[in-house]
């Protein structure tokens, strides 16, 4: 589905049910046409302390739609907003 309607953007959980986030990772860093898309991982408190494997930024359960409004607008323009700018932690 996703080389039908190639997204701008994905917001990635860890821990999905059917497939694991780390399992769509990897096919959409085999294929050519996902592997630039940007991704930015969700995941929770105790899998964020096992590390960052994929050098990916990500955001921690539970969070605040504003700041996913400011990572998504952060990732697809490239800078954060004027006044978003000391804010660099997901």
């Amino acid at each position: 589905m996703m080389q039908a309607t190639k997204p701008d953007l994905v917001l990635l959980d860890l821990l999905m049910p059917i497939m694991t986030g780390d399992e769509l990772l990897e096919i959409m860093q085999a294929n050519a046409d996902l592997s630039a898309i940007p991704v930015v991982i969700i995941t929770t408190e105790e899998e964020a302390e096992k590390g960052n494997p994929y050098g990916l930024p990500y955001m921690r359960k539970p969070f605040n739609p504003a700041d996913v409004q400011r990572i998504i607008r952060e990732m697809l323009t490239g800078q954060p907003k004027a006044e978003d700018s000391s804010a660099q932690n997901l």
